[in-house]
This record gives structure tokens, sequence and C-alpha cells, in this order.
């Protein structure tokens, strides 16, 4: 009976630790893109510096020096978020980021996201929102640093 119920309770745990249990999964059914993230602010996504990333080689980092040299920034893959292109920007050799964010067809914002303990905070993240934009037209959120882990950013529309 011991060997029965230790047997069991070793199924549950695996069943439950391999189930997603991403936020996505519970929200809209429309997305289908599991990397997509709902929150208050919107639908983001996580980023992650490309100079941070663990596939650094010579010519990433010599074709990243470039791009910072005639731009001054570097940025992250575009995704489709919303009927619009979600990206994000750094700046600072990685240190800094902001969001980026464009829609054709309706007015938009984007926020950019770490996790802090400045005091200006808000239950351990920290926000800076662009304004409300057209449609047609660019948002960038403002500058934020990036933190060791929960950079994000989201873009809503309206």
């Amino acid at each position: 009976m011991k060997k029965s119920k230790k047997i069991g309770f070793l199924g549950l745990t695996i069943a439950l630790l391999a189930a997603p249990l991403s936020s996505a999964s519970f929200a809209d059914s429309s997305i289908t893109d599991s990397s997509i993230i709902v929150s208050e602010e919107g639908l983001g996504i996580n980023v992650e510096s490309p100079i941070s990333q663990s596939n650094i080689t010579l010519d990433n980092v010599l074709v990243r020096s470039s791009l910072r040299a005639s731009s001054g920034y570097t940025n992250g893959k575009k995704r489709s978020v919303g009927g619009g292109k979600l990206w994000a920007q750094w700046e600072n050799d990685g240190s800094d980021f902001r969001a980026v964010y464009t829609h054709n067809t309706k007015t938009h914002r984007c926020t950019a996201q770490n996790d802090t303990n400045d005091s200006d905070s808000y239950n351990g993240k920290y926000f800076k929102r662009s304004a409300w934009v057209s449609k047609g037209t660019t948002a960038y959120s403002p500058w934020i640093y990036q933190t060791l882990f929960g950079n994000k950013v989201f873009a809503a529309t309206k």
C-alpha cells in the first residue's frame, strides 16, 4: 500500500511538473504563440540583450559592433503582437533597453519592464511607458536599465 501511494504521488508530481504553466495558456485562446505574455500592460515578450546571450561569436560581436556604431543601438527580433510589430532596442552595450511598437491601424503604446527593487517600482516591477500614438506612428518607451531577469516589452492598442 505504501509503495503504491509513493508511485502515485511521484506520477502526480511528474505530471504537474511537465504541464505548461504559462500565463498565455489561461488567457485569450486566439493567441497561438506560447511565448506571448498577457498582462495589464497588453501583450508582451521576454527580452534579453543580444550582447549578453550565450551564443556570442567573433562574427556576432563584429556585426553588433558595426550596428551600434552606425545607429547607436541594437534592435532585437521583431515579433508580431496584437496586429503590429514589437521589439526591443538596446544601447550602452546592452545595459539599457526600451520597447518599440508600430501598428498601422490602431492607436497604440508600448512599455518596457524590468525586475528591480527601486523605490519607484510597483510590486518589484519597474515600468516605463510610451505615450499613446496614432496609427502608422512608431511608439518608443523611455530607456530602462536591463536587470538580470524579468526584462519584458509590451504592446497595447485601443
